[in-house]
């Protein structure tokens, strides 16, 4: 598996976030699985770290080959 990620800038949910980021990147987490597994992509989301650089958040991905 090779590691990769996104940067996440102008987040659509950024004011609720910065109020409950447990609850709000956690749907955010789950959208981005979603939308993933949807594509029948190699990519997996592993992590998503929010607010790194104070405006934007991080996805963690690894691309893992299909069998």
């Amino acid at each position: 598996s090779r590691p990769t990620g996104i940067r996440l800038g102008r987040c659509p949910f950024l004011e609720l976030a910065r109020r409950h980021p447990g609850v709000t990147c956690a749907v955010h987490r789950g959208i981005m699985q979603g939308v993933l597994s949807s594509h029948r992509t190699d990519l997996r989301l592993n992590r998503l770290d929010a607010f790194v650089g104070g405006d934007h958040c991080f996805a963690s991905l690894t691309e893992e080959a299909r069998p």
